[in-house]
């Protein structure tokens, strides 16, 4: 099946990754003889646009690309369109791409869409007159998505959208990034400038017991925030580099040989045999396996250091 041969990755020797730079770079990096093949994926390949937002690989393998103009499905050699009843909806910049139990979730700057095979369902959340945009959605079911705007958080649930958390003594605006903690039923939010929070999605109240990494983080900019497996978050932080923090001790901040560039982490991904990537801006594309740090730049063939965002 050549779209496994593309996108599946033999841990044995080989990771394939999908970068985002301006465009869609695959990297097919040998990393027991270091070396790294990269191969662009361009608009002569279907790509809607040369500005590339987002990706996102789902369970069956495919590639979702998130452009400037639409969303594309990406099947190893070609391109799979994505229909709405309202195409013009689908030509606006893609901002998230997720995935829930049974279904792909996206969103453009004022709308949440849910796939259906290759169709959609579009579920508008702003109006064309408001100035403000929806910066991430986070699936917590078939039927409940958390949408991250920058006038807050929305739920939506049973169709219909519902802002939450106006009462807490937080502050919600502009909430650039998050991630579900399924096991302990919190959703922890990253701001541009008021740090990073944690909320009980069961009784909607700040959670208390994280104050260490909230005090840590209060005022910072946070970029991302990823998963290690539910035991521990890694945080980009912007201008600072990355903290990890594993729910019950200190929060620490990586340093060592390398850490340096890792400032200005534009995101974080974790692999299945639990490595940690972090696409930087200008530091090129970090690998980290808890131990030591290993860099992928220019001198090794990556056509640029600014990197938006990775997948494997």
């Amino acid at each position: 099946n050549a779209m496994f041969a593309i996108v599946n990755l033999d841990f044995r020797h080989t990771y394939k990754l999908i970068l985002v730079t301006c465009y869609l770079l695959f990297a097919t990096c040998t990393l027991k003889a270091q070396e790294f093949n990269f191969a662009n994926i361009t608009l002569r390949d279907g790509l809607p646009s040369s500005q590339v937002n987002c990706i996102y690989q789902d369970e069956e393998g495919y590639i979702w690309i998130g452009t400037n103009e639409g969303i594309k499905k990406y099947a190893g050699k070609s391109f799979i369109d994505i229909y709405a009843n309202n195409p013009v909806s689908l030509s606006r910049p893609i901002t998230s791409i997720a995935e829930s139990e049974h279904h792909i979730w996206f969103s453009n700057n004022r709308s949440l869409f849910k796939c259906i095979g290759n169709y959609t369902e579009e579920y508008p959340l702003f109006s064309k007159t408001n100035s403000v945009f929806i910066n991430k959605i986070i699936p917590v079911s078939d039927s409940v998505v958390y949408i991250l705007t920058t006038v807050g958080i929305w739920q939506f649930k049973d169709n219909k959208f519902t802002q939450l958390y106006t009462n807490l003594k937080i502050d919600v605006e502009n909430i650039t990034c998050g991630y579900y903690r399924k096991n302990e039923d919190e959703l922890w939010l990253g701001s541009d400038g008021s740090g990073i929070y944690a909320i009980s999605i069961l009784n909607d109240s700040l959670v208390n017991l994280y104050q260490p990494i909230y005090n840590e983080l209060k005022n910072e900019k946070i970029k991302d925030i990823e998963s290690y497996y539910d035991s521990k978050i890694f945080v980009s932080i912007t201008g600072r580099g990355i903290l990890q923090y594993n729910f019950k001790n200190p929060p620490v901040w990586l340093d060592g040989n390398k850490a340096d560039w890792l400032t200005y982490t534009s995101d974080i991904h974790t692999d299945k045999k639990g490595n940690i990537w972090f696409a930087t801006n200008g530091g090129g594309l970090v690998k980290y396996d808890e131990k030591d740090f290993e860099v992928i730049t220019e001198e090794n063939g990556l056509p640029q250091n600014n990197l938006l965002c990775v997948t494997r």
